[in-house]
């Protein structure tokens, strides 16, 4: 099992004012701070064998990590500049199934089946979409996944009493 993320924080997208902003405001210290305390915390807890890469799914190659028989993408995408690619560089690597579990909102597909999303700009949280669920299940279906079924939808209650965010999952 291998898991992929950024390895530092400054490394999430960001649109280049937000970026030049936060390389002015914040300190070298934040800009250069690893990513991964939590999951070296929880894997050592497990006794886990659980490899960790530090690249972005950007980055992801066969000749770099190999090939999986599944690959998980949990809720990834809606902080993406760049879903698509980022499925396609997953597709590269998944020589079986992926299961794909992002959010989406279903006010979204109340127009005739359109494959319909909000651009959010990456400022608030890095979120740079709001997908619809037609919308979402195209953009796997475009980066090259076949026989894109949903699996399952749900809703994750937060506690703050946010409205629940809704979830899609598909293989």
């Amino acid at each position: 099992v291998v898991a992929v993320d950024i390895p530092y924080r400054k490394d999430v997208d960001l649109t280049p004012h937000t970026r030049a902003r936060l390389e002015h405001d914040l300190t070298d210290e934040w800009k250069m701070e690893p990513t991964g305390k939590g999951f070296a915390l929880v894997k050592a807890a497990l006794g886990s064998r659980v490899r960790r890469e530090a690249l972005s799914v950007y980055d992801l190659t066969p000749d770099r990590l190999g090939s999986f028989d599944v690959a998980h993408v949990g809720d990834l995408l809606i902080h993406l500049k760049n879903p698509g690619t980022a499925l396609e560089r997953v597709l590269s690597v998944t020589r079986g199934f992926a299961m794909i579990s992002e959010t989406y909102h279903p006010d979204l597909d109340h127009r005739g089946g359109e494959c319909l999303m909000d651009y959010m700009s990456g400022r608030q949280d890095t979120v740079w979409w709001r997908f619809g669920l037609t919308a979402l299940r195209q953009i796997i279906v475009d980066a090259g996944f076949r026989d894109v079924r949903l699996e399952r939808r749900f809703q994750l209650h937060m506690r703050d009493d946010r409205r629940p965010l809704h979830h899609a999952v598909f293989r």
